[in-house]
């Protein structure tokens, strides 16, 4: 399990180890997709948050980074819900 200081951004997956290519991509493909139908919600208020993969070499590690122009607001409750669907999952 990582350690506060190895996660990158607070949008952050950790993929388990030594998992085929096919199943990392797809986890990979599934954590983006559900942040970003989350983050469509908020199009309503205008808002279209970028996104930007931050990954590093030697972990299992995937993130998610807004871009600068995202309001704090729209973030926090993004994040909110995104942590909690992802608890309602493994519960």
């Amino acid at each position: 399990m990582a350690t506060p200081d190895e996660i990158p951004s607070d949008l952050t997956l950790e993929i388990g180890e030594e998992l085929p290519p096919e199943q990392f991509i797809a986890a990979a493909r599934h954590f983006f997709g559900y942040v970003e139908e989350v983050a469509r919600d908020f199009s309503d208020q205008g808002v279209r948050i970028g996104w930007r993969v931050i990954v590093r070499e030697g972990s299992t590690l995937i993130a998610l980074s807004p871009d600068k122009t995202a309001p704090a607001e729209v973030l926090r409750a993004v994040y909110s819900r995104v942590s909690g669907g992802v608890d309602a999952v493994t519960e």
